[in-house]
């Protein structure tokens, strides 16, 4: 993923696939019913992680609605993946991005 600097940011790969994550390059493993939310909220938590201050609230939103309508069965509301979003966001505590940032 290419940021605002020109720099690159290397997200993990997927457990289900092995696929980076890529904004354009995606795991196309089906996630099912009883299993949206938490994947979707686990795949928050690592953008977050590992992408350090170029993801925010509406970055990774982005993301898991796109993620959403490409995997889950059936896709969740919008309004459920914002408040994924958001809840991913507040369980990564600032000090844990300021340390992905220091060692991307």
């Amino acid at each position: 993923m290419t940021v605002p600097n020109g720099g690159t940011v290397v997200l993990p790969t997927c457990n289900l696939c092995g696929t980076e994550f890529h904004m354009g390059s995606r795991c196309a493993v089906p996630i099912p019913e009883g299993q949206r939310n938490d994947s979707l909220f686990r795949i928050g938590v690592r953008l977050l992680r590992w992408g350090g201050a170029w993801f925010d609230a509406e970055r990774v939103e982005e993301y898991l609605l796109t993620e959403n309508a490409r995997r889950c069965v059936p896709p969740l509301p919008e309004s459920e993946i914002r408040q994924i979003a958001v809840s991913a966001v507040h369980t990564v505590s600032p000090g844990l991005r300021r340390f992905a940032q220091a060692t991307a």
